[in-house]
């Protein structure tokens, strides 16, 4: 398929990929350490479409029960932390279904970058990074095995820079970073490594980690590497561990 894209949300070939994948199953990945329970709903019914192992995959277009997957479709990701009888929690936040795709990374890690292009840069000039923790499980983040910062679970905040606790501004003790530098994340609650995320680049500015993707989309500037789907959906269970995995709802 060609690429022809004019800007981030012009996309000529979107007609194209629909009549291609028309009719075809989706296939769902699990990048997260922990399993998860997968789920579409619509405004009159539900349905589980299953359960992914870490690092696994599922390919189908129903749900066990025998719904049909369409686009617009909500989809959930919950999961049921460890030696824990309680209720299911929503461990990222839901997306609608594409059908211009039939793939979805659950937990996938997507950064933005500076628009400024004409800012003349060196290889040791990132001064920081904007780290956005898109799961309701807090995240600690490690750099060359130190620990340099953590996340809160995502609250639903979309205002990163206005006192989200599921967002922090790194800059390795006023040292800054290097391209090829590298920041681990690691599950606050049980130490489960999650990621590694390499510093590709001297013009990431924001890095956001545990959203559901859909597709690859290449834009004008590589301005993003993702088209990190929209709009999202309300009304998440959160994780909180300092009560003991008491469930939370999102205001």
């Amino acid at each position: 398929m060609s690429s022809k894209y004019s800007s981030v949300t012009y996309d000529a070939d979107q007609s194209e990929r629909r009549e291609l994948l028309r009719g075809k199953p989706w296939t769902f990945f699990n990048l997260l350490p922990v399993p998860v329970n997968v789920y579409v709903y619509t405004p009159t019914m539900s349905d589980m479409i299953g359960i992914i192992q870490p690092n696994g995959r599922l390919t189908t277009s129903r749900g066990i029960t025998g719904l049909e997957l369409k686009n617009g479709y909500e989809i959930h990701v919950l999961f049921q932390p460890e030696k824990c009888k309680g209720p299911e929690y929503e461990i990222t936040r839901p997306i609608f279904l594409f059908d211009d795709s039939r793939t979805i990374r659950i937990g996938d890690a997507v950064h933005e970058e500076k628009t400024n292009t004409l800012t003349q840069r060196t290889h040791t000039d990132i001064m920081g990074i904007r780290v956005h923790n898109r799961l309701t499980i807090p995240l600690d983040i490690y750099y060359k095995r130190a620990k340099i910062g953590a996340v809160a679970g995502d609250d639903g905040t979309d205002a990163p820079m206005s006192g989200s606790p599921g967002s922090v501004y790194l800059t390795n003790d006023n040292n800054g970073f290097r391209i090829g530098d590298e920041l681990g994340f690691v599950f606050h609650y049980n130490n489960a490594r999650y990621c590694i995320v390499k510093i590709h680049d001297n013009y990431i500015s924001d890095i956001y980690i545990g959203v559901v993707n859909q597709h690859y989309v290449p834009t004008i500037q590589d301005m993003y590497s993702y088209r990190v789907d929209s709009p999202t959906i309300t009304g998440l269970k959160y994780f909180d561990q300092v009560s003991g995995y008491q469930t939370r709802a999102s205001v």
